[in-house]
């Protein structure tokens, strides 16, 4: 049973990603607008039944909406790498952060449930995980680190990825 504080991440299946609307492959721009889908980025949707309380279905939801040269970083690719802890919640356990993703020279426009960073992540940080491009470990533990004010919340967020082996001191330090 997966519990809040563990540091590995229970296994992901049954991941939906977003169609375009109106293609042969998605819904037709009606039945997009009906009840039986949900719209989680302009062009895109995803059938109604599908859920974005999985926090890996609301990062893949942000990505696909977002282009293919971008990369998710921070607490969502910490999640992507396995970290238990980065559930895409903030302290009071409720209110969900936004999807940190670097729009690696892309222009982006603004949208709900997504942080669009204008960092540019070289390729050597780069990899794939849930067949998303996401930063290394690394990366996404010094931007999540990056993102609290607060000392304390930096050291959670390094012990937490530590803890659940995503990476470690020595590497962080390289």
């Amino acid at each position: 049973m997966y519990e809040k504080w563990d540091l590995v991440a229970p296994p992901v299946e049954g991941l939906v990603a977003p169609v375009r609307v109106g293609v042969t492959d998605g819904p037709t721009r009606g039945q997009a607008r009906g009840p039986r889908w949900r719209r989680p980025a302009p062009g895109l949707a995803v059938p109604a039944s599908v859920s974005d309380d999985l926090v890996e279905q609301r990062i893949l939801e942000a990505y696909v909406g977002a282009g293919e040269d971008v990369v998710i970083t921070g607490w969502a690719g910490l999640r992507l790498h396995g970290g238990g802890f980065f559930d895409g919640l903030d302290r009071d356990g409720t209110t969900r952060l936004p999807v940190p993703i670097a729009a690696n020279g892309r222009r982006l426009d603004p949208r709900p449930g997504v942080l669009i960073t204008h960092d540019r992540i070289p390729p050597d940080e780069v990899t794939v995980a849930l067949g998303m491009r996401c930063a290394t470990a690394e990366r996404c533990l010094f931007d999540e680190i990056r993102r609290w004010p607060d000392l304390r919340d930096q050291v959670v967020a390094a012990d937490m990825a530590f803890g659940g082996e995503l990476t470690s001191i020595r590497r962080m330090r390289r």
